[in-house]
């Protein structure tokens, strides 16, 4: 009796050969699931008030636990493993079996302080209140790691302790690996056949500010758009599609109620859509329509008033918090180039997984659908993994390309909208906009991949062939032309001209279209194959775009407003000494008929370009083309005297944007980015 519990106990002259790695592996998972569930919760708790009760949040607050586990486990196994190695190289085979509970409690203590301020800053909680009481917290949990371990080494002693380690290391991987694959099996069974309806399908998905200059489909020199090439094939694809503004929110309300800026007033400064505008989500679902949402920019939100009519709708900025764990935060942070396995998706994935359980529990039915994704990659600060930039760049502007994420003068976005604009080009090197420019690209060639992936799925399920799907872009976005970058001013055609792809039922042949179109012209052309050919469009000059594709090329004029800058950003603009920089802060018109565009700002300026033969708009022939500038003066005067301007109603009782939103959308560069003296939240773009 007395001799067992020799051999159990613990000796200090007795080095520990097997307890200090089995408990190291132990320590780092068991570790790393409290951490992730941490992390996981802590995006709950502050997404709460967004997230959309449903199903698929189990599954995928699942999904990010495991995923953050996971690589937590290995990157703590991996540092754990080496400085053992290391420690007991120094100390010669000193380090014992009652070395680990300390060593454990001091490693965990030390990492996830690290963690800690890493989640916070992903939160947008990075205060120094929450900064102490994290650090205290990961104290606490090594100072409880000792203890428990410590307590469980005399209990069990040396001999016992190792087996037991090892045991629940074993059972403790087997688990995680278990619980991997179930949550990896698919979302959804895919129904073998649907009844065919006498309504089509809507699917209405909008590549948020990609430029049509920049795909291949559209003649572009790189390869972004291989899927959309192919199904060009077999679909009608719009040579110069045009938005009414600039950005976001008069963007998407031009699509969703077939009005122009000027008629629905949804623009800067009140960012808002008046519930006087009927939606094309509020109109398909009285008609009977089965209506669903998931957008990953925060702006398509109650808060812009634009998800009117939505009986599902997911706002995918906030689930993206959910796969969003401190490692890759922190890699980001420090600028360090991610393995692709730490380097996760920005929203896409998510949102189509999102999609395909909507399709799965809806399509079956014998009503019709109306799907809208908006996908987000392709916006400053154009996120997007490390497999699709080096598709585009070489190994050195892959490493740049993530330095950059906080380059110069602060968060990338930010400055790429507002410092670079307002401030000079020599914020950034050229060789660091050449970076960015190839970044915008594999955003694309990303973001073709995950249409194609959709379109799959609507193949899969036996959909396509009753559905109406139509590809877009809200706006565009400068790259470096007239001295811009992003889309915060003016109305050049890198911010006005979009992609536009429609493919009704059964169509197999694809053809090109150079009669301008708007995307006003989205609501017009989706109530016409509904209602049929009786259905009145609200809006002024809209055009049923499948039957504009059926006529012969015309002449036909689109305009683009720009309400100037509101009024903070208008008097940071205005301290500079720069002319040139003042301008941009102007409101602007533009009219266009396809091959002359006519600007003119509120300042007095005039501009007019031949876009056939200067498509970067450099060479302004206001001065040598009289003649042609008399025509579209003339035709904006008509315009402007035809369209009625709508004044959106003061709303009063309104609740404000929230506080979350509000850092949603200075992370995109748009709110609180034009105040010089509020804080900006570090983690996710903000919409435009």
């Amino acid at each position: 009796m007395n001799q067992d519990a020799n051999d159990n106990s613990v000796s200090p002259k007795q080095p520990a050969t097997g307890p200090p790695v089995w408990a190291a592996v132990g320590v780092a998972l068991v570790g790393s699931l409290l951490v992730a569930m941490a992390e996981i919760g802590a995006g709950l708790a502050v997404s709460r008030a967004y997230l959309t009760p449903e199903a698929s949040l189990t599954r995928l607050v699942g999904t990010a636990i495991l995923t953050a586990a996971g690589t937590h486990f290995f990157v703590w196994c991996t540092f754990l493993l080496i400085a053992g190695c290391v420690g007991a190289r120094c100390c010669r085979g000193a380090i014992q079996g009652s070395h680990v509970p300390w060593l454990s409690g001091l490693f965990v203590a030390a990492a996830g302080s690290v963690v800690v301020c890493a989640d916070l800053m992903m939160i947008g909680r990075a205060g120094a209140g929450y900064l102490v009481g994290g650090v205290l917290g990961a104290l606490v949990a090594g100072l409880v790691t000792w203890l428990l371990l410590d307590w469980a080494l005399r209990r069990l002693g040396r001999s016992r302790f190792e087996w037991v380690t090892r045991i629940t290391a074993a059972l403790a991987v087997c688990s995680v690996l278990i619980a991997g694959v179930a949550l990896s099996i698919p979302w959804g069974k895919a129904p073998l056949a649907h009844a065919v309806r006498d309504r089509p399908n809507v699917v209405l998905i909008v590549l948020d500010t990609v430029r049509a200059h920049r795909m291949s489909v559209y003649g572009y020199g790189r390869p972004t758009t291989p899927f959309l090439e192919r199904w060009a094939e077999r679909a009608i694809t719009f040579e110069r599609a045009i938005t009414p503004g600039i950005w976001t929110v008069p963007g998407h309300a031009s699509m969703f109620t077939g009005l122009s800026t000027r008629e629905h007033g949804a623009d800067i400064p009140g960012r808002w859509l008046d519930d006087a505008h009927r939606t094309l989500a509020e109109s398909l679902r009285e008609r009977g329509y089965v209506t669903g949402g998931f957008s990953n920019n925060p702006w398509i939100s109650p808060d812009a008033n634009l998800v009117r009519g939505f009986r599902h709708f997911v706002g995918l900025n906030h689930y993206r918090r959910l796969n969003r764990f401190s490692l890759s935060y922190l890699v980001e942070r420090w600028g360090i180039t991610p393995p692709q396995w730490l380097d996760g998706d920005y929203g896409a994935v998510t949102t189509n997984k999102l999609i395909g359980q909507w399709l799965d529990q809806h399509s079956t039915s014998g009503d019709p659908f109306f799907l809208f994704a908006n996908y987000m990659e392709a916006h400053a600060p154009y996120r997007v993994p490390r497999g699709y930039r080096e598709m585009f760049m070489t190994i050195d502007q892959v490493h740049r390309s993530y330095d950059l994420r906080l380059a110069v003068h602060g968060e990338i976005a930010d400055v790429l909208h507002y410092a670079f604009n307002i401030e000079g080009a020599h914020i950034l090197r050229p060789a660091d906009r050449e970076v960015l420019a190839r970044q915008y690209d594999a955003a694309i060639r990303y973001l073709d991949d995950r249409v194609a992936e959709l379109v799959g799925m609507l193949e899969a399920r036996g959909l396509l062939d009753q559905t109406l799907v139509i590809i877009t872009a809200d706006h565009g976005e400068y790259l470096d032309e007239h001295g811009m970058w992003a889309h915060t001013f003016l109305a050049y055609d890198g911010v006005t001209r979009v992609p536009l792809m429609i493919r009704e039922p059964g169509r197999e042949s694809g053809m090109r279209v150079t009669t301008p179109a708007r995307l006003a012209d989205i609501h017009h052309t989706i109530m016409r194959m509904v209602d049929g050919a009786g259905y009145e469009a609200p809006g002024h000059d809209t055009r049923d775009l499948i039957e504009l594709a059926s006529q012969p090329p015309s002449e036909r004029t689109v305009v683009t407003s720009w309400s100037g800058a509101e009024d903070k950003l208008a008097r940071r603009i205005a301290r500079s000494d720069d002319p040139e920089v003042r301008h941009r802060g102007r409101a602007q018109t533009a009219i266009q008929d396809g091959r002359y565009k006519l600007l003119v700002s509120v300042d007095g300026r005039r501009e007019l370009y031949d876009l056939q033969s200067d498509p970067e708009e450099v060479d302004n022939l206001i001065d040598r083309e009289p003649q042609i500038r008399a025509r579209l003066e003339a035709r904006l005067a008509e315009w402007e005297a035809t369209v009625p301007r709508y004044v959106p109603e003061k709303r009063t009782g309104v609740e404000p944007m929230s506080a979350q939103m509000l850092r949603d959308l200075a992370a995109l560069g748009y709110a609180g980015s034009e105040d010089e003296d509020e804080d900006e939240d570090e983690d996710e773009p903000a919409p435009d």
